[in-house]
């Protein structure tokens, strides 16, 4: 598997669609820099490529390439504002855009308009937004690739996935500049557009949450209640089902204010709890927000308990000036600058800084040659082998999504197809293993690895869940010692499988083995450097295996102790899990009579559950509370 160059796949996607240079280049960059891409002359910053790729209606994976060290590290940083905004984490996201304004975008305007983007939602999500002015600064943004288009009529524009977010914002504030209607039909042309794009389908249903936020509020403002309950019901269920983590506290709310204008109080009421609760837990001022809507708005209260809640309150922030005298590029380069980071020379940049060895990232995965190959541009690798080495060097893979020919294609769309497998019947996730199977060669360790894992992992009593995973682990690290995990760099399916394994120990007389290797594990990730982004794929998953273990092996006291003594905070990236940390958290702090530490965490749990759609989950745990502990949540 070969991964081709940026400007084949730009070229590719042009005469696919049918486009001149002059149509695809419009809003992006100037003929001639299109023309200097597509030809091999000229590099392109994945911003831009994405642009053009979203232009052409096809999609936008390809081995990452940067102007430079600036142009990466705006790169990941703008990767993680999104993340911290989508948590409500508002005063991380904020000191984030601080960092990519000190390195002046990268001299990138699509890094500024992203920039502008994320400010905006800032705003909102402080939750004192001055909308005239976020409406202005929306303005701003769009004007930088649209300067002239007609926002009032999208159809037949070619939008990237930034300006459909701040078209959803615009949207948004114009419901809150008292246009309605203005609001509710610029939301139909995007959920048409959306619909229609060729976008992946992770980045639709992000999109389209985000947007039934916005429709749904339309419609309470236009009062047309029962639509709205409608639209925020379906929606509600959408959301949940794909772990649209970022919408799910406000159309949890919404969906309770819709019940309420529909005289539904008791479900009004129900939800509203389960909003503010869950978002106090997630350490997110929407709690904050919503009990003041609600006095302020309704008639009825929430319950002192939840009234208590010690507030949390987001500072103010201050918004940026716009100017469009920056003068910053298209993100087009000069390929043959030696300040280039060609894949290879990121892999160097980012071993050399970490002071790891080409013996140890190489380890299991290729030669030290090869290694030597890839890093030097003499060779590209493919797919498994540059996702696995960026993850041993502390990267997430996923921010780049790359592949390059049909065979690439087809193992991205089935990787994707086994991370979301698990609400499918057996014989479905069977059949998607089956066809990865097909795709692997008999010296493809790493598609190999990945089978084993993912089959390792089957719902399936049958299976003997260690074997497999021992078996998946030798792939690449055949004489791997858990004591030893400090010398070693892991990637994402090592560190997956030994997570799994740690697990098989649950339950049985060796479960201290299992225990053990979970503290290792945590030790590994405490201790190297890995991103935030691959943290939450990883470290964010063992936390919750670790407190099953424990609470299995009647661990009690250690187990409380370890959580409130390391912190936690990866965990609110990702509700499921802290939910599942929580549901056993609660428990142990009942069996060592902690009775108001079992009651808040298990009230944490327990509407944590509710809000996923959990609805039984949350009832088994209130009544193992009240029966075990004679706890009341």
């Amino acid at each position: 598997m070969s991964i081709r160059n940026a400007g084949t796949a730009i070229r590719e996607a042009r005469e696919k669609a049918g486009l001149s240079r002059e149509k695809l280049s419009d809003g992006i960059c100037s003929v001639q820099s299109l023309y200097r891409i597509e030809t091999g002359k000229a590099g392109v910053s994945p911003s831009t490529f994405h642009a053009l790729m979203a232009h052409a209606g096809a999609p936008c994976e390809v081995l990452p390439v940067f102007a430079n060290r600036d142009d990466f590290d705006c790169f990941l940083a703008l990767r993680h504002v999104r993340l911290h905004l989508d948590a409500w984490q508002q005063g991380a996201a904020y000191a984030e855009l601080e960092n990519v304004e000190r390195k002046h975008w990268a001299d990138n305007k699509y890094y500024y308009q992203e920039w502008l983007l994320h400010h905006c939602r800032l705003q909102f999500r402080s939750g004192k937004a001055d909308h005239p002015a976020v409406r202005k600064l929306i303005l701003e943004a769009l004007h930088i690739s649209l300067p002239d288009a007609d926002l009032s009529n999208i159809t037949g524009l070619l939008l990237t996935i930034n300006e459909i977010e701040l078209l959803i914002l615009l949207a948004q504030e114009s419901l809150y500049l008292s246009d309605c209607a203005g609001c509710l039909l610029l939301c139909r042309q995007l959920s048409a557009y959306i619909s229609q794009s060729k976008l992946s389908e992770p980045e639709k249903n992000q999109l389209t949450g985000a947007l039934s936020v916005v429709e749904v509020k339309g419609l309470i403002a236009a009062e047309e209640y029962q639509a709205a309950l409608e639209h925020a019901k379906i929606a509600r269920d959408q959301i949940i089902y794909h772990f649209v983590d970022s919408s799910l506290l406000e159309i949890t709310f919404l969906t309770g204010l819709c019940y309420y204008y529909n005289h539904d109080t008791e479900s009004a009421f129900d939800l509203f709890e389960t909003a503010i609760v869950s978002a106090h837990a997630l350490k997110s001022n929407y709690a904050a927000i919503c009990i003041d809507y609600i006095k302020y708005n309704t008639t009825g209260s929430i319950p002192e308990e939840i009234q208590s809640l010690e507030p949390i309150v987001s500072p103010s922030f201050s918004m940026p000036v716009y100017t469009d005298e920056l003068s910053l590029s298209d993100g087009t380069y000069d390929i043959f600058s030696a300040d280039v980071l060609t894949f290879g020379a990121l892999v160097h940049m980012l071993r050399t800084e970490q002071k790891i060895s080409q013996t140890t990232l190489c380890l299991g995965l290729c030669s030290k040659s090869k290694l030597s190959k890839i890093e030097n541009g003499t060779l590209q690798p493919d797919l498994l082998l540059a996702e696995a080495l960026l993850q041993r060097l502390g990267i997430s893979e996923r921010e780049f999504s790359f592949w390059g020919n049909a065979q690439g294609e087809q193992l991205s769309h089935l990787k994707f197809e086994l991370i979301y497998s698990s609400n499918l019947p057996l014989s479905e996730q069977r059949a998607i293993l089956n066809q990865l199977k097909e795709l692997s060669d008999n010296n493809d360790v790493l598609t190999e690895q990945l089978y084993l894992f993912n089959y390792a992992t089957l719902p399936d009593p049958s299976i003997d869940k260690q074997k497999l995973s021992e078996a998946a682990l030798s792939c690449t690290l055949p004489d791997f010692e858990i004591s030893r995990i400090h010398n070693y760099r892991l990637s994402w399916s090592e560190l997956s499988i030994l997570n799994n394994l740690a697990l098989t120990y649950k339950g049985t007389l060796q479960d201290y083995i299992g225990i053990a290797h979970f503290y290792q594990l945590d030790s590994y990730y405490r201790s190297n450097n890995l991103d935030l982004l691959l943290l939450i794929h990883t470290h964010a998953v063992m936390l919750p295996l670790m407190m099953h273990s424990l609470y299995s092996a009647g661990r009690y006291n250690e187990a409380v102790d370890y959580f409130e003594t390391h912190p936690y905070d990866i965990l609110i990236y990702t509700p499921n899990l802290y939910t599942s940390a929580l549901f056993y958290l609660c428990q142990c702090c009942g069996e060592c009579k902690q009775n108001e530490k079992a009651c808040q965490y298990g009230r944490y749990a327990c509407y944590l559950e509710k809000l996923s759609g959990h609805e039984k989950s949350s009832t088994i745990l209130k009544n193992s509370l009240s029966e075990d502990f004679d706890l009341t949540i």
